[in-house]
């Protein structure tokens, strides 16, 4: 099953906020689909999850019914081309998406928000190995079997990440706290990502920005590192209590001389950040 532009999806229901107009048909019904799909799937959910405590991370849990609909219904592949699997949105069906996935809970937006972040990056500027290894399966994945998470913030580092490499003077954001030093054919990943990374207790992958070695650990200077989070080496804390948030998990992810794969070394940073 995926998101289907068909009259037969259409509720008709009535949404109470600003209307975008001139969107046409076609997105009109996807607008109607997924806001069907937010207001009878995601909402009730969100009140179930905010009663709950550590059990939001079982498999039984309503998030973990919820993200395996989203994937269901395709919102995993509104990023990537069709050339790989993926359903090739336009710049406003995916906002479309994105607005109508947020108007029935804001976490579990961005839940599949992180999770398509690295099947995007993969199609973009990964490996061949990479596209074959994670891209490929994760576009057929409709059980919710890879979960995907953005690990960007540090203890001492937030979205600076996203600013130090245009920075006048990018070194006085500090010096990246989770590091990769080039041994052999492999990377090794070493450092803690802070308690704050969205869906990190359910994530199977993490696409972890990385400040190397050899470049004086700067933040401008880094990579960005595709790790499974089965590898030896990982591990997470508990989810934290967040007020409002549980209906997307967060807790920290600590490597301890972690190895990936060359081929799983996605970019360096001014690639990236101008990608961004």
């Amino acid at each position: 099953m995926t998101i289907i532009l068909s009259r037969n999806a259409i509720s008709g229901g009535k949404m109470g906020y600003l209307e975008l107009e001139d969107i046409g048909e076609e997105n009109t019904m996807l607008k109607e689909q997924v806001h069907e799909f937010a207001e009878e799937v995601m909402s009730p959910a969100l009140v179930k999850l905010d009663k709950m405590a550590a059990e939001i991370t079982g498999k039984s849990s309503p998030y973990c019914d919820v993200f395996r609909q989203m994937k269901k219904m395709g919102f995993h592949k509104i990023w990537v081309v069709r050339e790989y699997g993926g359903l090739e949105f336009t710049p406003q069906q995916i906002h479309i998406v994105y607005e109508e996935l947020g108007w029935g809970s804001v976490a579990f937006a961005t839940a599949i928000g992180v999770d398509c972040i690295i099947p995007s990056l993969v199609s973009l500027l990964g490996s061949p190995e990479a596209v074959e290894e994670i891209l490929i399966p994760w576009m057929k994945d409709e059980e919710g079997k890879y979960h995907g998470c953005w690990a960007v913030t540090e203890p001492e580092h937030g979205s600076d990440w996203l600013l130090a490499p245009s920075y006048p003077m990018p070194r006085e954001f500090g010096k990246g706290q989770v590091t990769a030093l080039k041994d052999g054919g492999e990377w090794v990943i070493n450092g803690a990502k802070s308690s704050w990374i969205s869906s990190a207790p359910l994530a199977t992958r993490a696409l972890v920005p990385v400040a190397f070695a050899e470049r004086d650990f700067s933040m401008a200077e880094g990579g960005v590192a595709l790790v499974p989070l089965d590898l030896a080496g990982v591990t997470k804390g508990p989810p934290i209590e967040k007020h409002g948030l549980r209906d997307d998990p967060q807790e920290e992810i600590v490597f301890d001389n972690v190895k990936i794969p060359e081929k799983y070394k996605v970019i360096l940073s001014p690639d990236f950040y101008s990608f961004l």
